[in-house]
């Protein structure tokens, strides 16, 4: 993929209706919820603590995709020097996914992840927690509700890989696709319609020496990430 600094900074600066979208899809439901949850404060209902914990996930979703949006363009364009060090990967899965857990008994989906102890990478530790938790959450509303996802963390080479694999159709892997392609491209137009977490964490991979591949298969889609191993890495 070809990376031309110039035109990812106005991939983010310019003026886009893709963008303002995918902020106020967040911003209507803590709306949403807050409502639902002022009428009920004066009732005994339990469900109370559903609509509070839907609202307190919305906000922090909403928060994070702002950070990491405006971490990327900060690394292209130069005034974010991201310190690489030896993370553990595993861990920030493990909190990815727990933070996610609104989302998944909203929709009756599960993760399926069993990590591997001592695997280090070299990366930023605060981006790899945010590209961690886009992939995962592009993966889960990609997915049908009542699914198991799996997560797979293992040593590839001198890379480590991290694959998730969504039950999203085959059309959905191939817009995928174009769509960080694009990203990358020093083309300027037909930029609406794309997911912009998901292109800031492929452009914050890459700033890191890692990738992002994402491809069909025959019941979906698989998100599949590598970074290089830290030189501290603890092999097993």
């Amino acid at each position: 993929m070809s990376n031309e600094r110039g035109s990812d900074r106005g991939y983010f600066e310019e003026p886009n209706l893709s963008l303002i979208s995918e902020l106020q899809a967040p911003l209507l439901g803590i709306a949403a919820n807050a409502r639902v949850a002022s009428s009920k404060l004066n009732s005994d209902d339990a469900r109370i603590g559903q609509y509070l914990e839907a609202i307190e996930f919305s906000s922090q979703n909403l928060v994070r995709t702002i950070d990491i949006l405006l971490r990327s363009r900060d690394a292209l364009s130069g005034n974010l020097a991201l310190e690489l060090e030896p993370v553990h990967i595993g861990l920030r899965v493990e909190e990815a996914i727990a933070r996610l857990a609104p989302l998944c008994r909203a929709q009756a989906q599960m993760f399926d992840f069993k990590p591997k102890k001592g695997l280090m990478v070299s990366a930023n530790s605060d981006c790899l927690e945010l590209v961690v938790y886009h992939i995962l959450e592009q993966a889960l509303r990609s997915s049908a509700p009542e699914e198991i996802l799996s997560v797979d963390l293992k040593l590839s080479g001198q890379m480590a890989k991290l694959s998730v694999k969504a039950s999203g159709s085959r059309e959905r892997a191939t817009n995928f696709r174009a769509a960080i392609k694009k990203a990358f491209s020093s083309e300027s137009n037909q930029r609406f319609g794309v997911n912009y977490s998901l292109i800031a964490s492929a452009k914050l991979i890459s700033v890191m020496g890692g990738g992002l591949n994402i491809s069909q298969r025959k019941d979906g889609v698989s998100f599949n990430l590598t970074f290089s191993l830290s030189r501290q890495a603890e092999l097993f």
